[in-house]
């Protein structure tokens, strides 16, 4: 049984030879960490999958999930320990240069109900062409793996998404001062997505 065949079957439930066990099926290294163990084990390209004898975890088909074109990064300010940027998905936030943590989140870009009418006319339009640019090269490198393929992946769901709109408490809030604004959030970004996922 293959690796793909394995995990695929394990999901679905079914009768597999074993139980399969790989990085991405619940154990990531922070990067600080990885980058450690290389330096410390003289592995200069080292990976847990391959040296512990993991299964290769799921590969994700490059779709273009979320506000396409993407919104233009900024930094807004940097010293020596901290970076303030506004990354691709519109949001700004407080992150250690080192990246031993996770990042500070300072601002959205949905804070009115125009916003999201901008916003969703302007980034969430299915433009098919370039929100699968990729797919063809993606194609070709999945058939020469054993990898289980994934369509969807962080940071793109139905909590996630919206709050990274607007914010986890603007959220939560607006699940009962504007649920028409969330329900139309999610309702938008789930049709996009399916768009893209019968395409793959």
């Amino acid at each position: 049984m293959t690796n793909r065949e394995r995990i695929i079957k394990t999901l679905l439930r079914e009768k597999t030879d074993r139980v399969p066990f790989g990085v991405s099926l619940g154990f990531l290294p922070w990067g600080s960490t990885l980058a450690r163990w290389r330096k410390e084990s003289g592995i200069a390209d080292l990976e847990p999958h391959t040296y512990f004898g993991y299964d290769q975890g799921f590969i994700t088909v490059p779709l273009e999930q979320g506000p396409f074109p993407r919104m233009p990064e900024k930094i807004i300010r940097e010293d020596s320990e901290f970076i303030v940027k506004t990354d691709w998905r519109g949001i700004t936030m407080r992150n250690r240069r080192d990246g031993n943590s996770m990042p500070e989140f300072l601002d959205y870009p949905i804070k009115t109900p125009d916003d999201w009418k901008h916003y969703k006319e302007e980034k969430l339009q299915l433009n098919l062409t370039g929100r699968i640019a990729l797919l063809d090269g993606f194609v070709e490198m999945s058939k020469r793996t054993d990898a289980p393929v994934q369509v969807g992946s962080f940071p793109w769901g139905m909590f996630g998404t919206p709050r990274d709109l607007l914010g986890a408490e603007e959220l939560l809030i607006g699940f009962y001062t504007q649920p028409e604004i969330i329900k139309d959030m999610m309702i938008t970004y789930t049709n996009l997505w399916l768009e893209l996922y019968s395409v793959v």
